[in-house]
This record gives structure tokens, C-alpha cells and sequence, in this order.
């Protein structure tokens, strides 16, 4: 009976304990401590796990148009659950992002801070300012 319990007991650690060591650092990827600031036009988003995303089309400073990869902070239930649907930003919307760079030079890869439409309401994929209210 002893073994059984001991069993049992082991079996729901492991259960809380493998999807936490599965999780990866938003730190080796993006440097959470600073920001960059970017303009662009979305072209895509995508409300699915692990975490929602979209692409914005940024016109460089030297002209050329490069798509840069957006990933949200949180999952796509959370954003649901605020309010959040693939209209919330549609196709074709010019945002101003603040966002954390990645680590990798060169890279077109931010995770996502803060966002700010065109009429200046301001929220996140996936912190604390919500979705813009009407």
C-alpha cells in the first residue's frame, strides 16, 4: 500500500513538473530589459498557441520594406479571454510598437510590448493595458 502512495505521489509531481521545464525564457530569446521602437503595417495575425503573434511590414531607413516576426507575451486564451479577435488589429492597420529586441543580431524578431494605433489608443499582446475599448 506504502509503494502505491509513493507511486501516486511521484506521478503528480511529474505531472506539475513537465509542462514548467518545458516552458522556455522569453530572456534567451528577446532582451527583456530593453526596447525598440517600430513602424509598420500589419500583415498578419494569429491568435494561436503557444503564443499569438503577428507580422508587421517596416519600411527601413534606407527604404527597403522587411516583415518583422511579433510574438505575444502571453496565449491565445488569455488574449481571447480579454476580448481579443483576429479583428482586434486588422490586416493593413499601421501600428507604432515598442518592443524587446531580440539577442540575435540582425534578426527581424521582436517580442511584443506595447502597441499603438493610429487614433492613439494604446494596450499589449499580453500585458497590462487590455485591448482598446470603443
Amino acid at each position: 500500500m506504502r509503494q502505491v502512495a509513493i507511486c501516486a505521489i511521484v506521478t503528480g509531481l511529474l505531472c506539475i513538473v513537465q509542462p514548467v521545464a518545458a516552458h522556455h525564457s522569453f530572456a534567451a530569446r528577446w532582451d527583456m530589459n530593453k526596447s525598440v521602437f517600430l513602424e509598420g503595417t500589419v500583415v498578419l495575425v494569429r491568435l494561436t498557441n503557444p503564443h499569438p503573434s503577428m507580422q508587421l511590414e517596416v519600411t527601413e531607413r534606407d527604404g527597403t520594406k522587411t516583415l518583422w516576426f511579433v510574438s505575444a507575451t502571453t496565449s491565445a486564451n488569455v488574449l481571447r479571454r480579454a476580448g481579443w479577435s483576429e479583428d482586434t488589429i486588422p490586416i493593413g492597420t499601421k501600428i507604432k510598437l515598442e518592443a524587446h529586441p531580440p539577442r540575435k543580431e540582425g534578426a527581424k524578431d521582436v517580442c511584443a510590448g506595447t502597441v499603438t494605433l493610429p487614433d492613439g489608443k494604446q494596450f499589449s499582446m499580453g500585458g497590462s493595458l487590455g485591448i482598446p475599448q470603443s
